[in-house]
C-alpha cells in the first residue's frame, strides 16, 4: 500500500509520468483551455470596466483592491472548470474502456488519479499566470494601483484549487456514470455556493434591516453554512482572503496547509471509490 501511495514502483512511476505528459499535451493543444483563459480575461476586463464607469460617474473609489472581486471570481470559475474537466475525463475513460485497458498494464489507480490531479494543477498554474498578468496589465493601463495582496491571493488560489480539483476527481471516480457524476457535482456545488452566498448576504445586513420573520432563516443558514464550510472545497479561498486582508498571516498559512491536507484526503477517498466502482461502467 505504501509503495503504491508514494509511487516507489519504477513501472508505476513511469506509467504515471506517461499519463501525466499525455494529459498535459492534450490540455495545451486543445481549444477549451485557451477559451477558458480568454473568457476569464474578458470577465476581469468587464468588471474593471464597470468599476471605471462608476468612478467616472461618481468620482468615488469604493474598494481598496479593485482586482480582488474580478480575480477571485475568475480564478474560482477556472478551478471549477478544471475540476469538471477531470470528472468528465475520468467518467469517459471508464465508459469508453480506456481505464479497463490501462488496468492490464503497470498503472495503479493511485498513479492514475495522481496524473489527473497534477495535470489539472499544472493547467491551473498556466491559467493563474495568464489571468494574474492580464489583470495586472489591465489595472496598470487603467491607472489603478496594484495591491500587495495580489501575490498572496494567487498563491492561495493555487493551494485551494487543489481541493476543488480533487473534489471533481472524487465524484468522477466514485460516480456510476458521467450523467450521475455531473448531476452530483453540480448539485453539491450549487447547494454549497447558494448557502455561502445567503450567509454572506444576511451577514451584510445591518441590525433592523432583516424582518423578524427571516431571523430564524438567517440563523439556520448561518449554522448550516458554518458546518458545511469544514467539508466544502470552496471554503478555503474565502477564509484565506479574510486572513490576507486582516493581515493574519498565521491564519493564512494554516488555511493553506489545511487546503493541501483536504486535497490529499479527497484523493485517498477517490482511490477507495475507484476501487469500489471498478474499471468498467
Amino acid at each position: 500500500m505504501l509503495d503504491r501511495l508514494f509511487l516507489r514502483d519504477p513501472a508505476g512511476r513511469h506509467s504515471t509520468w506517461v499519463l501525466l505528459r499525455y494529459r498535459l499535451w492534450s490540455a495545451l493543444h486543445g481549444r477549451a483551455f485557451y477559451v477558458a483563459g480568454v473568457a476569464g480575461l474578458v470577465l476581469v476586463a468587464a468588471m474593471l470596466g464597470d468599476f471605471m464607469n462608476y468612478l467616472a460617474r461618481t468620482g468615488l473609489a469604493i474598494s481598496q483592491d479593485q482586482l480582488r472581486t474580478p480575480l477571485t471570481l475568475t480564478l474560482s470559475l477556472a478551478a471549477v472548470y478544471l475540476s469538471l474537466s477531470a470528472l468528465v475525463g475520468i467518467s469517459r475513460e471508464r465508459e469508453q474502456g480506456t481505464l479497463l485497458v490501462l488496468s492490464f498494464g503497470p498503472v495503479d489507480l493511485w498513479g492514475y488519479l495522481l496524473s489527473w490531479q497534477l495535470a489539472q494543477m499544472f493547467g491551473y498554474l498556466v491559467l493563474c499566470l495568464l489571468l494574474g498578468v492580464g489583470a495586472a496589465s489591465m489595472a496598470g493601463l487603467a491607472g489603478l494601483p496594484l495591491s500587495g495582496a495580489l501575490l498572496p491571493l494567487l498563491a492561495l488560489s493555487i493551494l485551494s484549487t487543489a481541493g476543488v480539483i480533487a473534489f471533481g476527481i472524487l465524484i468522477g471516480s466514485a460516480g456510476r456514470d458521467l450523467r450521475n457524476s455531473l448531476l452530483a457535482f453540480l448539485g453539491v456545488t450549487l447547494v454549497l455556493l447558494v448557502l455561502e452566498g445567503l450567509d454572506a448576504f444576511f451577514g451584510s445586513l445591518q441590525a433592523g434591516q432583516l424582518p423578524g420573520a427571516w431571523l430564524p432563516v438567517s440563523r439556520t443558514v448561518s449554522l448550516v453554512s458554518g458546518a458545511l464550510a469544514w467539508v466544502s472545497p470552496y471554503s478555503f479561498l474565502p477564509r484565506g482572503l479574510a486572513a490576507i486582508y486582516a493581515h493574519d498571516w498565521g491564519g493564512y498559512l494554516a488555511n493553506a496547509a489545511g487546503a493541501l491536507a483536504y486535497a490529499a484526503i479527497l484523493l485517498v477517498f477517490a482511490r477507495l471509490g475507484a476501487e469500489r466502482r471498478g474499471v468498467v461502467p
